[in-house]
């Protein structure tokens, strides 16, 4: 039964219909501080495997202060976005997350996860420092 057992255990984060389980990938790390009202994360570009949704949500929300969030995908333009929202991003288009509104010790912290998979992606900060 322990083989089994730890089977199971392997796979227990891929949810039912994940195209092989792959989440979306990014070039680097949304996490950002900065002493500013605005706060901007990197630009990253998205990597969606083959079969891959290329819808990522933003979930459990942690905010100091009453900042606003907004994401831009691929130069679009930001768009207010709120906890539990989807982002729709394709392969090799880009992600801007931003917070406004911040003022000392203000943050916002969340989880970007991957809705193909329910993976997370990232632990996200954006924090007045």
């Amino acid at each position: 039964m322990l083989p089994f057992a730890a089977a199971s255990m392997a796979i227990s984060g891929i949810a039912p219909g994940s195209p092989g389980g792959v989440p979306i990938q990014f070039n680097g790390a949304f996490t950002t501080y900065s002493p500013s009202s605005v706060i901007d994360s990197p630009e990253l570009t998205a990597t969606v495997s083959g079969g891959g949704s290329g819808s990522v949500s933003v979930q459990s929300f942690f905010m100091n202060g009453s900042v606003v969030i907004y994401a831009d995908v691929n130069g679009a333009g930001f768009v207010r976005i709120y906890e539990e929202d989807a982002i729709t991003i394709a392969d090799t288009e880009t992600l801007i997350l931003r917070i406004t509104g911040v003022g000392p010790g203000d943050s916002l912290d969340f989880d970007l996860i991957d809705d193909a998979t329910g993976i997370r992606i990232e632990a996200v900060t954006l924090a007045y420092a």
